[in-house]
C-alpha cells in the first residue's frame, strides 16, 4: 500500500477512509484517557470520541500491541499491512481530532 497517495480522495471530516477494515468499526463512541501522558495536566483526562474516532483509536492501539508483542507470529505481508494501518491511522487521527491526538496518542 502506498501511504503517500491514500488521502487524495476528498472526504468529509471524520469520515473513515476506504482502507479502514470493517471488522474494527464500532457502533458507538466513547471516552478514553491516557494515564501515562507525560503532561500532568492531561494525565487521566477523558477525551470524548465519536464512533469513527473511537474505532480508529482502537485500530491504532490494537495494531500497536500486535506489532510490539506478537510480531513473531505473523507473516511479513501481514506485518507490513498492520504497519500501514498504524501509520495511516495516526495520520487520520491527527488531522481529524488534533486535540484528541495530542492527549491520547502523541
Amino acid at each position: 500500500m502506498n501511504t503517500k497517495n491514500v488521502y487524495r480522495v476528498k472526504r468529509k471530516k471524520g469520515e473513515l477512509p476506504n482502507w479502514f477494515p470493517n471488522d474494527f468499526l464500532l457502533n458507538e463512541g466513547g471516552e478514553v484517557c491516557n494515564p501515562n501522558h507525560p503532561n500532568p495536566n492531561w494525565k487521566n483526562k477523558k477525551v470524548k470520541l465519536t464512533k469513527e474516532e473511537f474505532s480508529m483509536y482502537m485500530l491504532i492501539k490494537n495494531t500497536e500491541t500486535e506489532l510490539r508483542y506478537f510480531s513473531q507470529f505473523y507473516p511479513k505481508s501481514d506485518l507490513i499491512k498492520m504497519n500501514d494501518w498504524f501509520v495511516l491511522g495516526l495520520r487520520w487521527f491527527r488531522t481529524t481530532n488534533p486535540k484528541g491526538y495530542m492527549r491520547l496518542l502523541d
